[in-house]
């Protein structure tokens, strides 16, 4: 006879405003993790929490990982366009005193 299982299965997700970044007032951005396991149906309830928090942490971590990530991204875009438009002032400022 085939040992029964259960699925468990935990997930996590945040959203974030932009604005908070540089984005505009009412963006945001989703993020997500979902993990799951097959333990035996006869696990002890001990293991089958333990599972649940490791796929709970496992989740919680890419999802902060990734924001962390996203955040980074944004703010070197950001710096990047802050150079261009100070540059062009710049060129801008130069013009205007000869």
């Amino acid at each position: 006879m085939t040992d029964l299982k259960i699925v468990i299965a935990r997930s996590f997700s945040r959203k974030i405003n932009l604005q908070k970044y540089g984005g505009n007032t009412y963006e945001s951005a989703d993020f997500f993790a979902s993990y799951s396991e097959e333990v035996p149906l006869k696990a002890k309830s001990e293991t089958q929490q333990a599972t649940s928090e490791k796929l709970y942490s496992f989740a919680k971590r890419d999802v902060e990982e990734s924001i962390a990530e996203f955040i980074k991204e944004l703010a070197s875009k950001r710096i990047k366009e802050d150079s261009k438009v100070a540059k062009k002032e710049y060129q801008e400022d130069k013009l205007n005193s000869l």
